[in-house]
């Protein structure tokens, strides 16, 4: 078995069906498999998957629970490919996806990022995955399944995990490498509040437990901001409002240039006005590139 595409899901069936795993059904290149790990979904995945389950996949569904970080390495435990690519639920990987990856990998690299595509509402754009230790090693990524044999998905982050990889991949001396074409969709239009990220009490425990773990990483001001920024978003936005001012407040102090000084002033006007701002500047840099 040359790759294993692990899929994971939460309470998100249509989605799934739509999207991910009719994407991971459809690449052109054959020798692989599909791994579904349910984490717990209460809603039709369950029967969905029995009603329609290819040759392809197996699907594993959790009694409780677990979130990303166990259903990622459950996922890699049960796989039997020589590469790993993994795939959330609401995103697609093109056709040509394992086709493009795989020669490139076979050169040397421990992991092979695409281009992404992302649709957000009313434009589209599309960008290339960073390699700095901050960038997120999430879906969409083929990787060299040894690398599994010495760093994990931290299974007590609820959130960030996938900064956490990458930090853990980077400092293993693992290389990356980014094919500059969009060969995966990422959408932006969905309700946040059904995003398996939006910051509920979980998630910001998690937020706590990164922060915690990785603060001494950044050393940077630009670095130190920008993590203070996510942090400053999440509080904001899951409730404990002060704390997020706070966090906005002090990566501002760390790095003291326009831009950080409007994404704290914004942010004073409420999440409404502060995603107006986010919008825009989102659609800026879409027009610059």
């Amino acid at each position: 078995m040359i790759a294993s595409i692990i899929l994971t899901t939460h309470n998100r069936c249509k989605l799934l069906q739509e999207r991910s795993l009719k994407s991971a059904l459809n690449q052109t290149f054959k020798d692989y498999e599909i791994i579904v790990v349910d984490d717990c979904s209460t809603d039709e995945t369950e029967s969905m998957m029995m009603l329609n389950l290819d040759p392809k996949v197996r699907y594993y569904r959790f009694k409780e629970n677990k979130g990303l970080s166990a259903a990622r390495n459950t996922g890699v435990r049960e796989s039997r490919g020589k590469y790993i690519v993994f795939l959330d639920d609401d995103n697609i990987l093109s056709p040509a996806f394992l086709k493009e990856t795989i020669p490139v990998i076979e050169s040397g690299w421990d992991v092979v990022g695409v281009g992404r595509h992302i649709i957000y509402k009313g434009f589209s754009d599309w960008v290339i995955p960073g390699t700095s230790k901050f960038s997120s090693l999430d879906w969409g990524y083929l990787f060299r399944r040894e690398v599994f044999d010495v760093i994990k998905y931290d299974e007590e982050l609820h959130a960030n995990e996938d900064t956490d990889f990458a930090i853990q991949f980077h400092n293993a001396g693992f290389k990356r490498y980014t094919i500059p074409i969009p060969l995966s969709t990422a959408y932006d239009t969905d309700d946040p509040k059904t995003s398996l990220s939006f910051p509920n009490k979980r998630e910001l425990e998690g937020m706590t437990i990164f922060f915690s773990k990785n603060w001494h990483e950044y050393t940077e001001p630009k670095e130190q901001w920008c993590l203070c920024r996510l942090m400053a978003r999440k509080f904001y936005r899951g409730g404990i409002k002060d704390l997020g001012l706070k966090f906005m407040w002090d990566g501002f102090r760390m790095y003291k240039n326009p831009r950080s000084f409007l994404h704290w002033f914004f942010l004073l006007f409420g999440w409404s006005v502060y995603d107006l701002f986010m919008s825009a500047e989102e659609r800026l840099a879409a027009k610059l590139r």
